[in-house]
């Protein structure tokens, strides 16, 4: 199962993004359009655990994300972790295949999204996307999409012309997902937060695995399985020296993706169930 543009323009989630977005439009000098730059530099703390807080079904970034925020060291500390991941992105060539340019800021406004969704009242990436131009064309397969929001992004994504013709509009699927889980957890991992901190790779693991669902439903319940796959240097080294490309386990023998069902029996019989994941009370 995938998701189409309407569906992702009705997502909880990116329904309150436009309503921030709107809200700081039409109240620039509100408190809550603060913009903050200035992070500490990180700090250690002993681990604990802290639930995605969710209102309705979108989820709500609290003080204790804010508080975990400053701790790795803020916005720069992100960017880091989305610098490595669109490098290793770009050089990955079935994930390649859904971005058109590699000049666009795409590291910098994801390591924004990600620090506005940890401290809400830090309006860093709304901020930015005030300056945007709402004329942005992408050339894409069967037209042009003026990108300038999530939703027109991922659409430009699914027509990219990079893609072949056979697969040209289809959604993000499973496997897709999964390359991409794979890939950003083992930045973060490169860079050196989750070592610094557990308490966000037990956060972030499960954050990404709520946004995740939006692209491909049946993707959340892999977000660990991807973790864990980018905890090992065996998995990252043969990924390198196969040019880059996950195994036939993730992207099958025809790099269409393996049968949902032979992917749900990669996992842990406890993972595969868990319907508390990700917004449980534990990892």
């Amino acid at each position: 199962m995938n998701t189409n543009v309407k569906e992702l323009e009705e997502d909880p989630d990116i329904l309150l993004e436009a309503k921030t977005l709107a809200d700081m439009s039409i109240q620039k000098n509100s408190p809550r359009a603060e913009v903050i730059n200035d992070f500490p530099t990180p700090t250690a703390q002993p681990f604990r655990f802290i639930p995605l807080r969710m209102n309705g079904n979108s989820f709500q970034g609290d003080k204790a994300t804010a508080q975990l925020l400053q701790e790795i060291g803020g916005v720069e500390t992100l960017k880091k972790v989305t610098d490595v991941f669109y490098k290793k992105a770009f050089a990955d060539p079935h994930l390649d295949q859904f971005i058109l340019r590699h000049n666009d800021p795409h590291f910098e406004r994801l390591g924004n999204w990600i620090a506005e969704k940890m401290d809400p009242w830090n309006k860093i990436w709304t901020a930015e996307r005030q300056t945007r131009s709402r004329t942005n064309p992408h050339q894409c397969a069967g037209g042009t999409i003026n990108v300038h929001d999530r939703s027109s992004a991922h659409a430009a994504a699914w027509h990219c012309t990079k893609r072949k013709p056979e697969v040209q509009g289809d959604h993000f699927q499973l496997h897709d997902a999964r390359v991409w889980m794979r890939l950003m957890f083992w930045s973060a991992k490169e860079v050196g937060v989750f070592q610094r901190s557990p308490t966000f790779e037990s956060w972030y693991v499960r954050f990404i695995a709520h946004f995740v669902r939006v692209y491909e439903r049946e993707a959340p319940p892999f977000a660990r399985e991807s973790n864990r796959w980018s905890q090992s240097e065996e998995n990252t080294n043969a990924y390198l020296e196969s040019g880059r490309m996950m195994g036939e386990d993730v992207l099958g023998e025809d790099g269409h993706g393996v049968a949902r069902s032979m992917a749900r029996h990669q996992l842990p019989r406890e993972e595969r169930d868990d319907s508390s994941f990700p917004y449980g009370h534990s990892d």
